[in-house]
Formats: structure tokens, C-alpha cells, sequence
């Protein structure tokens, strides 16, 4: 038996938020490739949606457990994110086992060594990304000085509400 890490560094959760996600019943895995030779590292995402931090904790434990009986279904270098929605607290523990076994073994296939997440990408994810044009916008920005003032801020004398 190996030993299942735990996922803690920002970048391999990015990486995690960014990954296809594969479903299996209530189950549902995303799996990034973590570039460092090692344990598989697994994280578990349950909202608060379903429901109060006792159910919450309880749905995390009862998937650590599914987790850890498929262990062979993990594969070294890898960060998994598991998560389920409220119906794996109502599921009998050999169904919901099943559906775990089934989505590892689905991302397990599916795995290809791409998305590394190493030191390289880590110091290049400080500069937050930009962020993309609104919808109301043609993604095109105006010159401070090509703006004017609209009528409401020349009645009102207050601040200056610009418009373009």
C-alpha cells in the first residue's frame, strides 16, 4: 500500500479548478498531472450547499474511505479534486464505492502528462491573469481623455461620471 497525499500548494489547485471534470454518479474526479514523481495527492471539495459542516464532513469521510479502497486506481505524480453532490450521504457505501472506483478508473484512462504543474509555472502564476472583456463592452478601452461628462453629473455638480 502507498500513501495518498494531500493537495496544499495554490498552483495544483488552479490547475485542479481548470481540469476536465469526469462524472460517475454522484461522484465527480478532475485530475491534473503534478510533475513531481511521487504519491498521488487526492483534495475533496464539498460546498456548503450540501448542507451543515457534520454532513459535510460526514460526505468527506465516507469519500476519503471509497478513495482509499480503490487506491490502486490513482496513479503516481497526480492530483486529484473529488467531489459529490448531496445524494452520496443517502448512498449505500458499496454503491458509492462503485461510482468512485468508476470515475478513477475513468480519469485514470484518460490520462495524458500535459498541464504540468512545477516550480516554472508556480513563480509565473503571481501576475494575476487579465481579466476578459465585459459583455457590454467591444473589449476596446477609451482614453481617459476621450471621455466626456455626462448630463446627470453637469445637473448634479457632483463627481465626475464619465461617460464614452
Amino acid at each position: 500500500l502507498g500513501l495518498i497525499g494531500r493537495v496544499r500548494d495554490r498552483a495544483t489547485f488552479e490547475a485542479l479548478a481548470g481540469a476536465r471534470r469526469l462524472r460517475a454518479g454522484p461522484v465527480s474526479v478532475r485530475a491534473v498531472y503534478r510533475g513531481a514523481p511521487g504519491s498521488p495527492a487526492v483534495a475533496y471539495a464539498i460546498g456548503r450547499r450540501h448542507g451543515s459542516a457534520v454532513v459535510r464532513n460526514r460526505i468527506r469521510r465516507r469519500l476519503r474511505a471509497a478513495v482509499a479502497v480503490h487506491e490502486a486506481e490513482l496513479t503516481p505524480g497526480w492530483a486529484y479534486l473529488v467531489s459529490s453532490d448531496r445524494r452520496a450521504m443517502s448512498l449505500p457505501f458499496a454503491d458509492l464505492s462503485t461510482h468512485v472506483g468508476a470515475v478513477l478508473r475513468q480519469a485514470r484512462d484518460q490520462q495524458e502528462p500535459c498541464g504540468r504543474v512545477g516550480p516554472e509555472e508556480k513563480r509565473n502564476n503571481r501576475d494575476p491573469p487579465a481579466p476578459p472583456p465585459s459583455r457590454r463592452s467591444s473589449g476596446r478601452t477609451v482614453p481617459p481623455a476621450a471621455r466626456r461628462p455626462t448630463a446627470s453629473s453637469r445637473r448634479s455638480g457632483r463627481g465626475a461620471r464619465y461617460s464614452t
